[in-house]
């Protein structure tokens, strides 16, 4: 992740991960945000099939407010599904915020 990896007013940046499976899985996804301007940011993890396809939410998106250096979040869907495509969308409301960690786990169910 660079300086590039900023949100802020009411910008946004959508992170693609493909999942080469062929199962139905779950997934988790760790994200550090770094609070650069008292930012209020929105995650939303989604997912879908095949590349030619629109994302779906997965799940109620993440809000926070920050103040602080940085804080972690991490979202987590118990539910099985078949998206070959995981996506994060960073959303911020207001202020100033950058990504500055990203991964993920995928479970076989």
């Amino acid at each position: 992740l660079t300086d590039a990896d900023t949100v802020s007013g009411t910008s946004s940046a959508t992170y693609a991960l493909e999942i080469n499976k062929q199962h139905p899985t779950t997934q988790d996804v760790l994200l550090t945000l770094d609070s650069i301007d008292a930012p209020a940011v929105s995650v939303q993890l989604k997912g879908k099939k095949f590349s030619e396809n629109d994302y779906s939410n997965i799940g109620s998106a993440v809000e926070w407010a920050g103040t602080s250096a940085d804080t972690t979040i991490t979202i987590s869907n118990a539910t099985a599904n078949r998206y070959r495509y995981i996506g994060l969308t960073v959303t911020a409301t207001s202020g100033k915020a950058q990504l500055i960690k990203l991964k993920e786990k995928v479970y076989l169910e």
